[in-house]
């Protein structure tokens, strides 16, 4: 599957041998530095989670759950994650929810919705097909944070275009024009429609497993949301329907999953946080032994493989 990055263009995240370095010029002789560096992109997206149920307080008691469960995902998902171009996705996407979440009810968050959307924009320059979250980032701000615009509107375009502006100038004066060409029309170079025969018995078990756990934790917080201010409310619908798109879009394009899983883990994180701290019946209890079973189990697995 080939990543549409402007870092270089036809590389490989994934290979049967193991973590294909992303930078030109190295190959996976060289991955091990980087695998580090994805590592610690992954801490960093943990901390973003931290400070995104603190400010916004998704969890209405004290938990760190949030960042545990993205974490957990992580070593479940772990292949995906040791790629820094990939693991770079979903540092991208929990700073832009904890960016757009402040713009609850305020049609005039004109500032927040730009940066949301340059956030947006500089993912799309390592994964263009990000950009195809752009719709789905302007049903959230109309219908669940109620901030829509027509500045609003216009600020979210400007945030797309600022990053492309800047990086056009670069190509301009390096007469490098056509990689920027190149990488802004891979956002329409898609594969066969749920073709997966590119996928490995590893990427359908994790695919299997995430998918999983993000139902378990839809079907528990659409049963109990009642207990949730109707701001958390907001919130959490917001990550169902990023989640939601992102799986559509891995049912499309199965050969994608490997960009796709790691970006969707920020959704599933807080709706798997919500089941495991605020149930407590023997089911659940059994169900959360469960998940520490096979978070052991996958991450043994991923290394012995590796």
């Amino acid at each position: 599957m080939v990543v549409h990055s402007l870092f270089n263009a036809n590389s490989l995240p994934l290979e049967k041998s193991g973590v294909v370095s992303p930078f030109p010029g190295k190959g996976t002789e060289a991955a091990f530095p980087y695998e580090w560096l994805g590592m610690g992109f992954v801490l960093a997206t943990a901390f973003v989670m931290v400070r995104l149920n603190t400010i916004h307080a998704i969890m209405r008691t004290y938990s760190r759950m949030i960042s545990c469960s993205f974490l957990a995902i992580s070593l479940i998902a772990l292949p995906y994650f040791l790629n820094p171009l990939n693991a770079a996705l979903p540092l991208c996407l929990s700073i832009i929810f904890t960016l757009l979440f402040f713009s609850y009810q305020d049609k005039t968050a004109v500032g927040i919705v730009f940066l949301t959307f340059v956030v947006l924009s500089i993912a799309s320059l390592i994964y263009i097909k990000i950009l195809l979250l752009v719709p789905i980032l302007w049903i959230i701000i109309a219908t669940r944070m109620m901030a829509m615009s027509p500045r609003v509107f216009f600020a979210s375009l400007l945030g797309i275009v600022t990053p492309y502006w800047f990086y056009a100038a670069y190509c301009l004066y390096a007469d490098r024009i056509d990689t920027l060409t190149d990488h802004v029309t891979g956002i329409a170079d898609f594969t066969k429609i749920s073709d997966i025969s590119t996928l490995s018995l590893s990427d359908i078990t994790i695919f299997v497993i995430v998918i999983l756990l993000f139902f378990l934790g839809m079907t528990h917080f659409i049963l109990t949301s009642h207990n949730d201010k109707i701001r958390t409310r907001m919130i959490f619908e917001s990550f169902i329907i990023t989640d939601i798109a992102l799986l559509a879009f891995i049912i499309l394009q199965p050969a994608e999953m490997e960009c796709l899983v790691p970006m969707m883990a920020v959704g599933v994180s807080p709706l798997v946080a919500h089941y495991v701290t605020y149930t407590s019946s023997r089911l659940s209890n059994l169900s959360f032994l469960g998940m520490i079973l096979i978070v052991v189990l996958s991450t043994a697995y991923h290394l012995w493989t590796l």
